[in-house]
C-alpha cells in the first residue's frame, strides 16, 4: 500500500526560473532514490503538490518540506492510502511561469496536456481533483490577466 499527501504553501517570494529548475532537480533526484512520484504546481506565488510512495518516506519528506524556508503556510489538504500511484512515471511532474525553460529537463512532464486530456470527474480520486481545481483558477481561468 502507498501513501501520499497533497498540500498546498505560498512562496516567501516569486521564485525565479533558475530557483524553479534546482528545485525540480534536487525534487528528481531524491524523489528517485526513495520511490516517490507526485505532480508540483508553481503559479504565482503559490504551490500545491502531490507526493505518493512508501509511507514512512512520504512522511519524512513532508516534515523536510514542512521546514524548507522558501515557502510558508504548509497545510495538508488531503493525505491517506491509496492502492496505486496517481503520477507512476513521474518523479516529479513541475509546472511553473515559464513552460519552455523546462521542457527540455527529462523530469518534465507535459502539465496542461495531463489535465486537457484526462478526464477528472467526481469518480477521481480527491487528490486529482484538487490539483485540477488548483490548476484551473491559478493557471487556465486567469492565464491572460497577467
Amino acid at each position: 500500500m502507498l501513501y501520499y499527501i497533497l498540500y498546498v504553501s505560498y512562496a516567501n517570494e516569486k521564485m525565479s526560473e533558475e530557483q524553479l529548475k534546482t528545485l525540480l532537480l534536487q525534487s528528481m533526484q531524491n524523489n528517485k532514490e526513495f520511490g516517490i512520484t507526485g505532480m508540483l504546481l508553481y503559479i504565482d506565488g503559490k504551490f500545491i503538490q502531490l507526493i505518493e510512495g512508501p509511507k514512512d518516506h512520504i512522511l519524512r519528506l513532508y516534515e523536510k518540506i514542512e521546514q524548507d524556508e522558501r515557502h510558508r503556510k504548509v497545510s495538508i489538504i488531503l493525505e491517506g492510502q491509496t492502492s496505486e500511484r496517481m503520477f507512476p512515471d513521474w518523479q516529479m511532474a513541475f509546472k511553473a511561469m515559464d513552460i519552455e525553460a523546462f521542457e527540455a529537463l527529462s523530469g518534465y512532464k507535459d502539465i496542461v496536456g495531463f489535465f486537457s486530456q484526462r478526464t477528472i470527474d467526481n469518480q477521481s480520486h480527491p487528490a486529482k481533483i484538487f490539483l485540477r481545481l488548483f490548476y484551473d483558477k491559478n493557471y487556465r481561468d486567469f492565464a491572460d490577466l497577467g
